[in-house]
């Protein structure tokens, strides 16, 4: 009997100011999950009465991949940086997951811990800049399924 392989858990790491961003990746990424390529997991799946920082922690620790969308209010919040973007790249430095930074909006990020990965879309060119955010939107979810088939 032919089993197929589990859905590669991607956490999403983003701020509440890019929620917007937020919204239209998850609408690309669908396609993938209703496929069970992907399942993704993000703060806004916290269920009333949840303890944020206990069940974050616990699905970064088990993600397969790592989401950043990088902004100005995510390089600038505290709590994102500190707790999420830095367990991802220890996590990344023991061969755990995958760290896949993705420009969102215009933002100074060559220096970043993360900088040393290939960033979507194409050439770190933030979502935003783009004339169709949609073709931007379905080029990173294109390079997510190969990660997550690979």
């Amino acid at each position: 009997m032919h089993r197929e392989p589990p859905a590669k858990k991607i956490f999403i790491s983003y701020t509440q100011a890019d929620e917007a961003y937020l919204q239209d990746l998850k609408k690309q990424l669908f396609p993938i999950q209703r496929q069970g390529i992907v399942q993704t997991w993000d703060v806004s799946r916290l269920m009333p009465g949840e303890e944020g920082g206990v069940s974050t922690r616990r699905e970064l620790q088990t993600a397969e991949i790592v989401l950043l969308l990088v902004s100005p209010d995510f390089m600038a919040n505290e709590e994102v940086w500190n707790e999420e973007m830095k367990s991802a790249m220890a996590r990344h430095e023991k061969d755990k997951t995958v760290v896949i930074p993705i420009i969102i909006r215009p933002i100074l990020w060559q220096e970043a811990p993360f900088a040393k990965f290939k960033a979507l879309p194409a050439n770190g060119l933030p979502v935003s800049s783009w004339n169709n955010t949609d073709e931007a939107w379905l080029e990173v979810a294109e390079k997510i399924k190969l990660i997550a088939d690979y």
